[in-house]
């Protein structure tokens, strides 16, 4: 289960600057990869950060949040954490010194930005 039990909040002179959950999920679920064309298997356990934001500007104190819940995914005992980065370059770039792995296996895609002229407002619903 991911509930407030599992918040994250920084504070740095009296302001939350940064703030995070840190869902468990390799307490219930594994991810077993198998090598096509071989008996080659891996099995692991993950931890995904989820909820997460940051006051702008505060990259780095974004980092060094992520870098608590590293630790806590080492006392979990699970094997990987999972943060969706690829739209953060800034952030990302805080995180460099712990070696971050692409995902390769995510199906990603984008929606084109609605435009929105008028609004409709049916009266007769009302």
């Amino acid at each position: 289960m991911y509930g407030w039990q599992d918040y994250y909040v920084l504070e740095e002179q009296g302001r939350v600057v940064a703030c995070a959950g840190l869902w468990d999920r390799g307490r219930d679920m594994r991810d077993r990869w198998r090598r096509q064309g071989s008996d080659e298997e891996k099995v692991i356990s993950v931890t995904a950060v989820l909820d997460f934001g940051y006051d702008a500007g505060c990259e780095a104190s974004m980092a060094r949040l992520v870098a608590y819940l590293i630790g806590e995914t080492d006392r979990l005992g699970r094997d990987y954490l999972t943060i969706p980065l690829d739209q953060l370059p800034a952030f990302a770039a805080q995180l460099e010194a712990y070696d971050p792995v692409p995902e390769t296996r995510a199906l990603r895609w984008g929606l084109p930005e609605p435009v929105i002229t008028r609004p409709h407002i049916d009266l007769a619903y009302w």
